[in-house]
């Protein structure tokens, strides 16, 4: 770790509720000099201010991995698809600058590693290192059928449960699930667009620190 750097501040995914993540930051007195943001992924969509969330992350030099609603937004505009209401409020809220903001988010690494822990958006194959050639899978992954064919499946066991490695992972994307804390993986998507909490882990001390949803900004079950 960097001499300057002092904590780790990862934070679950956002969705554009940018007052939560200023509260949250406020509430472990983040210091800039001191402190590397770095977010799991999906900080847009869905939620009221994701050109905010955007501007915030990259001015303050947060590390960020791809999640798929990013991907899903370059999908939307590359391949100029017309359906996805969502999709198209963020696009019209990125305004002149939605191709800056295009060609960040394809820039994005799908995994991030550091001495102690692994960041991704989604999840990791349990028995395959991870790779760039998995792109669309560690971005949307949530469980794991054994055989490397399907995982989305809901009645197959979490990825997590399988993985044995002393490394932590640290993920988000799986809202329903919540909270996750186990020894060697932490899931940090609390679905705070859906009502719930905004989660932050602080690395190395390992401590949660969430605050709650001013209201619910998206149905869950969408």
């Amino acid at each position: 770790m960097p001499a300057t750097i002092q904590r780790y501040l990862i934070i679950g995914d956002v969705h554009g509720c940018y007052s939560e993540l200023m509260e949250l930051l406020k509430k472990v007195h983040y210091d800039q000099k001191s402190d590397q943001l770095v977010f799991v992924g999906d900080l847009i969509n869905k939620g009221p201010l994701s050109r905010e969330v955007l501007e915030f992350a990259y001015n303050h030099r947060a590390k960020v991995v791809l999640g798929n609603h990013e991907m899903g937004l370059i999908r939307y505009v590359e391949e100029n698809i017309i359906k996805g209401h969502d999709l198209n409020v963020t696009k019209l809220a990125l305004g002149k600058d939605l191709p800056f903001w295009i060609d960040w988010m394809k820039k994005l690494p799908i995994f991030l590693e550091f001495d102690d822990f692994t960041i991704v958006h989604a999840g990791k194959i349990p028995d395959r290192e991870l790779s760039e050639d998995d792109r669309e899978i560690l971005c949307t992954m949530r469980t794991w059928d054994q055989k490397n064919e399907d995982f989305q499946n809901p009645n197959n066991p979490l990825w997590c449960d399988f993985y044995k490695d002393k490394k932590l992972i640290i993920y988000g994307h799986h809202a329903i699930k919540g909270l996750v804390i186990r020894d060697n993986v932490t899931g940090l998507d609390t679905g705070c667009v859906y009502g719930g909490k905004l989660s932050l882990l602080i690395m190395p001390e390992r401590k949660i620190v969430q605050v709650d949803a001013s209201r619910q900004y998206y149905p869950m079950d969408s």
